[in-house]
């Protein structure tokens, strides 16, 4: 199923809050590197609001869905600045 649409966020700290960023900081791709999804569930309790938002978009029922596999893409489409000069 592709949503083809933002679903996650990628984020990481603020610059200004991290102070190794000048020091050559080594990512973490386990940690560091980590989509985020929000605002899928309106209850901040709902443990399984992913699947839910799948079964939703699936037209399907949540217990239908046995486990998934994700893989996260950018949707943005890639841009080309032109300065003048």
């Amino acid at each position: 199923m592709d949503f083809k649409r933002p679903l996650l966020s990628m984020s990481s700290l603020a610059i200004h809050m991290n102070r190794e960023v000048n020091d050559g900081y080594k990512w973490n791709k386990q940690k560091d590197v980590l989509p985020l999804a929000t605002m899928l569930s309106e209850d901040p309790e709902d443990k399984h609001f992913f699947t839910n938002f799948l079964a939703k978009e699936l037209q399907v029922k949540p217990e239908d869905i046995l486990s998934f596999e994700l893989s996260t893409y950018p949707v943005e489409e890639g841009l080309y600045l032109r300065t003048e000069g």
